[in-house]
């Protein structure tokens, strides 16, 4: 009797099971069916919450290279399999526990997206409550998203494009407080030190890309105090809607990496993705199919004239100690240098003789630079805390409040310069050995400022060019020829004085002309070009720099098809008005056998701006052999734009 009554349970128990497994599996049909009616998988929201991209001629691929993200094993390149698998994954009774979550707390942003569309019946499809989700959103305690751009820096060509990041401001904090606030970070996984090779891997691809979330402290001490870069924050107007929209995306992709490109596939064209989830129907990221400009992205999320609250400044510590230093006279400098360096002490009556107020402002600024020379590995640990300590004990003898005015505000934010993308057109005349040859000249530069450029909005002595080409109509010869094509053209004059020391350099590889054989014939060859120096400052605005140089030539014409040379060059770079920038330059390079020449390269050349997006360049230049150079002048309008 026991016997016949269990196996009935056991029975019922199994047909209840079967008739809920039929009327899930009805109310998935129901669901895939109607998301099929209303076309969900070619929605664009659905397209960014999977970040699917259109390929070359057909279908998509996503951006995210993590498996463990799909649930269909073709979701990758397939987003109607993966939107059907992934409603059927919603009906998981899975428990989240530390190590788990239930599906639809996994895929979170994707859950409230179909259920908002398919209006999901809770008795059919019963929502899960995800506790980690809202406990973590409780700990951010959102009110307000502000978007982080630290500037480029002069001295990195991986900074010198500078970087985004969201800030996720609490409720009730000052601006004092908001360093405790958390940030949503997008950046390549790697331990690489060296800026240089961190650039060309970021280029090719070498690295995954992955979102991070962590204190906003950590970033400010990164770029503001270690990498010494400037800071803007935007208070972004997005609405709570919106924000926690966002912040279930960023839950989404946790430990997910994605394709990381230096030029494309970085941190703020992934910031634009997110936005994009969190604001349907908007689709800034789809501005950017070549390239995404830090800078630029900054401006295409600000053209919308409402979402921003308030721009802000934050000055990095070597721009604070710069401003300081300039605010003291040639006497009060070097007493900071003697200071710094132990050569005197605050009781020295060089510094009684200053009044309290000046005494004051010496010694913080002293004890600044030394924690900045510390930095830079200027002192060994035991020296610099011992002298920062004599340093505060002497500043806090003195009863005067005093402090240096706050750095002033650039009157140009950098997502308000000039656009990165340059267009020009012109002419000139070349002339050697008496035969003049008169030109036409178009120039195009996709990214994204030169050192003749209009400096506002940009970091001062550091340029960076890539894919800049040039073709020339020869009017004397009929033909029209690739003049140049510099693939990446780096310079960073970063100015030296007693109290910061960098070196300046650059770099660049292309393909150029060179007089090549018997009569010097201009022929294109793949040049690379690198140098290192001193740059000195005489003014603000008037620079002069000497660098030693050396550059490979390839081309199948020269003897083992490599010439190699090196030789010195220097030049001026001078800010004469604040539309009107003037460089003169010369060079030698002293070839090997395989092309036994000198190779001369003396210009000067003028840009004046129009607007902030329009300039007029001249340019006289003697280049080539140095006894059959080519004399040249020209003249060119240049259009920039984003």
């Amino acid at each position: 009797m026991l016997h016949k009554l269990f196996v009935g349970c056991l029975y019922l128990l199994a047909s209840f099971s079967l008739q809920a497994e039929t009327m899930q599996q009805a109310y998935l049909d129901h669901l895939v069916s109607q998301a099929k009616n209303l076309r969900l998988a070619e929605h664009k929201e659905w397209l960014n919450l999977v970040h699917y991209k259109t390929n070359l001629f057909s279908g998509y691929t996503s951006e995210i290279i993590s498996q463990e993200f799909f649930n269909a094993p073709d979701g990758m390149t397939n987003p109607e399999a993966e939107l059907n698998t992934t409603l059927g994954s919603f009906f998981s009774d899975k428990i989240e526990t530390d190590k788990q979550q239930n599906p639809q707390c996994r895929h979170i942003a994707r859950y409230h997206w179909l259920k908002n569309k398919l209006k999901f019946d809770s008795s059919k499809l019963p929502e899960r409550h995800c506790k980690r989700f809202d406990e973590w959103v409780k700990n951010l305690s959102p009110e307000r998203l502000t978007l982080i751009f630290p500037a480029g820096t002069d001295n990195s060509p991986s900074s010198m494009f500078g970087h985004t990041l969201f800030r996720i401001d609490k409720k009730d904090q000052s601006e004092r407080t908001r360093l405790s606030s958390y940030s949503i970070n997008f950046a390549a996984e790697t331990d690489e030190t060296n800026g240089m090779v961190f650039a060309f891997k970021g280029i090719m691809g070498g690295y995954p890309g992955r979102f991070s979330i962590m204190p906003y402290y950590e970033k400010v001490r990164q770029y503001n105090d270690m990498e010494h870069r400037d800071i803007w924050e935007y208070q972004l107007n997005l609405t709570p809607v919106e924000i926690t929209r966002l912040l279930q995306h960023a839950w989404e992709l946790g430990q997910i990496d994605f394709a990381y490109y230096f030029f494309l596939e970085n941190c703020s064209y992934q910031l634009l993705a997110l936005l994009d989830v969190a604001r349907p129907g908007h689709d800034m990221k789809g501005q950017f199919s070549v390239w995404a400009i830090p800078s630029d992205t900054v401006a295409v999320i600000l053209d919308d004239e409402k979402i921003l609250h308030k721009a802000m400044y934050r000055p990095s510590a070597r721009t604070k100690l710069r401003f300081q230093i300039n605010n003291l006279d040639n006497h009060e400098q070097d007493l900071v240098s003697a200071l710094t360096f132990g050569e005197i002490q605050p009781t020295d009556p060089q510094v009684i003789s200053l009044s309290e107020k000046r005494q004051a402002l010496v010694i913080i600024t002293a004890y600044d630079y030394l924690l900045y020379a510390f930095s830079r590995g200027g002192f060994n640990r035991d020296v610099m805390i011992k002298r920062s300590l004599m340093l505060l004990r002497a500043r806090n003898k003195i009863p005067v409040t005093t402090t240096f005015p706050p750095v002033p505000t650039p009157q140009i934010r950098f997502d308000e310069g000039h656009g990165t993308s340059r267009f020009a057109i012109g002419g000139g005349q070349t002339e050697r050995d008496g035969v003049e040859h008169n030109f036409t000249e178009l120039r195009f530069r996709p990214a994204y400022h030169n050192l003749l450029d209009n400096q506002a909005g940009y970091t001062k002595g550091a340029q960076i060019n890539f894919f800049d080409f040039t073709l020339r109509y020869d009017k004397e010869d009929e033909i029209v020829r690739l003049h140049e094509w510099m693939i990446i053209d780096i310079y960073s004059l970063s100015p030296r004085d007693r109290f910061f020391k960098p070196v300046s350099w650059k770099v660049n590889t292309g393909f150029v002309r060179r007089p090549i054989g018997e009569n010097y014939e201009n022929r294109l060859v793949y040049s690379v070009n690198g140098g290192f120096g001193l740059n000195y400052g005489l003014t603000d605005d008037l620079n002069t720099f000497f660098m030693l140089d050396m550059t490979v030539l390839i081309h199948d014409e020269l003897q083992n098809e490599v010439a190699v040379a090196a030789g010195p060059s220097l030049g001026i770079m001078w800010r004469v008005t604040r539309n009107w920038n003037l460089w003169l330059s010369a060079s030698e390079q002293y070839y090997d056998d395989s092309l036994d020449l000198t190779y001369v390269d003396y210009r000067m050349e003028q840009n004046i701006v129009l607007t902030t997006n329009t300039a007029v360049r001249l340019m006289a230049i003697e280049k080539g052999d140095r006894d059959h150079s080519d004399k040249e002048i020209k003249a060119t309008f240049n259009w920039f734009f984003k």
